[in-house]
């Protein structure tokens, strides 16, 4: 009697690519999944219609309708190990940032957005998305690396049955959020057991009746906000400067070292919601700030910086 070989969870790879016209499947290969990739989901999302039977209960079959995948993983935030932005840095081209030379900064518009094509390969099988667009949110931890959490959407493919690639992974070691001035508000360092950054994107898939029921994704709006918990200190009212819609530069440096050195940087942040916290015995404050424009013309709330 033939015996069925499990598939393992383990055996998982994850690849994308930009895709030349938004919504167009593009042919994906290892070297598109170059990427040190944790806990990789790939679920459909569909529409069902009913349709009820008239002469019983039991139901007629039902009709899917628009059919989207949403896909989310995490990565560890490093340098590419020289000169230039690494390979994980598509992700953010897709989330609404445009890159020049190592800096990716922040755009409004449709047509300036990056659309991905993804497949994720699971010990065999190969499920495939398009037109993906993401939003994320990247947590710090004192003394960690930093884990950034990605939730793109996009259009449903069809799968196949495919072996798993053979993708060449990047060896840079992710650096500890552990260093001097590592974070600044206001060019003062403060102590913090953590910090999040969310860029809060609400994505739209765009409605078309000639493909899976969505031709691509689109970033239609951003909240860019960061959390932080600094130690209470008599020298710093941040519930005075809330009062006041006092803006301030929030700056926070992962990494030291030539090549594998990140730097988010927003330059006014207004504080939205504070509140007293104990971390421990220690008296902290839990601050949420909203990263504001800069210029008038905007798109200048958050830039990451690779040197």
């Amino acid at each position: 009697m033939a015996i069925v070989a499990p598939m393992l969870t383990r055996q998982r790879i994850l690849a994308a690519k930009a895709e030349t016209t938004d919504g167009t499947a593009i042919s994906l290969s290892a070297s598109d999944a170059a990427f040190n990739i944790y806990d990789a989901t790939m679920t459909p999302d569909w529409d069902v219609v009913p349709r009820p039977g008239q002469s019983s209960s039991d139901p007629l079959p039902a009709v899917s309708g628009g059919r989207r995948m949403n896909t989310g993983f995490s990565t560890f935030a490093h340098g590419k190990g020289s000169t230039g932005p690494p390979a994980w840095g598509l992700f953010l081209q897709a989330c609404g940032f445009s890159l020049s030379t190592a800096t990716y900064s922040l755009e409004t518009g449709g047509t300036a957005y990056t659309s991905l094509s993804m497949a994720l390969f699971e010990d065999g099988r190969k499920r495939t998305c398009t037109g993906c667009v993401g939003s994320f949110s990247a947590e710090f931890i004192a003394g960690q690396p930093c884990r950034i959490n990605w939730n793109f959407v996009g259009c449903y493919a069809d799968g196949s049955t495919t072996a798993l690639i053979t993708p060449t992974y990047p060896t840079v070691i992710p650096p500890r959020f552990a260093t001097a001035n590592a974070f600044q508000i206001a060019s003062t360092s403060y102590r913090v057991a953590s910090v999040t950054l969310s860029i809060n994107n609400e994505l739209k898939l765009r409605e078309d009746q000639t493909t899976s029921g969505y031709r691509s994704g689109v970033v239609v709006h951003r909240d860019v906000r960061w959390t932080v918990d600094p130690e209470s200190a008599t020298a710093k009212d941040f519930y005075n400067d809330m009062r006041d819609h006092t803006e301030a530069d929030i700056t926070l440096v992962l990494g030291g070292v030539t090549y594998n050195k990140v730097t988010f940087n927003s330059p006014k942040c207004q504080i939205v919601s504070a509140a007293p916290s104990d971390r421990d015995g220690l008296l902290t404050d839990t601050l949420e700030f909203q990263a504001n424009r800069n210029a008038a013309a905007g798109d200048d709330a958050l830039t990451i910086v690779f040197a």
